[in-house]
């Protein structure tokens, strides 16, 4: 087996830096000749791929492993589509203007526990958007988390988003705008945005540049829209993650 390993190989080669084109062709030629390898047949059979999840709403329940650690993890989980630059950006205003309110109703008012967050996914090409909950089983258990997590969706964000002034939509604009015009001071940065963009195969190495103009051209009532149809749909697809930790755990098999 261990002679036949390097016999076919995907090559993927990033050279950056303070080095010329003709320096960066000599390595991969040489990397090439090294290997001496030829390419991977069908190589569709060796993708890394995202499930699929149903329409609907899905809950997977499983018991902690650490029978001394009273705390669960609920983590709502919403699959949208395949990805794009619009659709990278509409999620991403939705994660923006839900950040703060998110932190504050759950965390700072109804207490729910000590870690509340949300965030977008970005799973081998397919988008989708989370809020994540570490609260004590005891104390708030991850039955009820969810149902508050899903309230938050339903009734918190989406009048947010429908109360939100052209001036305060145009502030959050601006600002991710300008994270995204930000200048990247260690070359490492760079190398690392521009690997995920091989790896992911997506190739869209000034990705930065055309988020911030679609961005610029996103309109609130297209947020809005994005938000009913895609996350409040009953045809959404939904997964909630519980690990639920000692307590009112019975309901959970092994």
């Amino acid at each position: 087996f261990s002679s036949s390993l390097l016999d076919q190989l995907r090559v993927q080669i990033l050279l950056q830096g303070n080095l010329k084109k003709s320096t960066a062709e000599e390595v991969v030629e040489c990397v090439l000749n090294n290997l001496n390898c030829r390419k991977i047949e069908e190589n569709q059979r060796f993708e890394s791929r995202a499930a699929k999840l149903p329409q609907g709403t899905h809950v997977l329940k499983v018991k902690s492993i650490l029978p001394n650690d009273k705390n669960s993890t609920t983590t709502n989980y919403i699959q949208i589509g395949s990805s794009s630059i619009r659709l990278q950006c509409l999620i991403e205003i939705v994660e923006k203007i839900m950040e703060e309110p998110l932190f504050d109703i759950l965390r700072t008012q109804e207490q729910l526990g000590y870690s509340v967050s949300g965030s977008h996914r970005f799973n081998f090409g397919i988008l989708g958007l989370s809020i994540t909950v570490q609260s004590q089983e005891e104390k708030n258990p991850t039955k009820i988390v969810d149902t508050r997590i899903e309230r938050f969706l339903k009734e918190n964000l989406l009048k947010i988003l429908e109360d939100l002034s052209d001036d305060e939509f145009v502030t959050i604009q601006n600002a991710l705008i300008k994270l995204k015009n930000m200048v990247e001071v260690e070359l490492d940065s760079e190398v690392g945005r521009n690997w995920s963009e091989i790896v992911s195969k997506e190739y869209h190495f000034n990705r930065l540049e055309l988020e911030a103009e679609m961005i610029a051209r996103i309109t609130k009532e297209e947020v809005v829209d994005f938000y009913k149809t895609k996350i409040l749909d009953e045809n959404a697809k939904k997964l909630s993650i519980q690990i639920i930790g000692p307590g009112d755990a019975e309901e959970v098999k092994d």
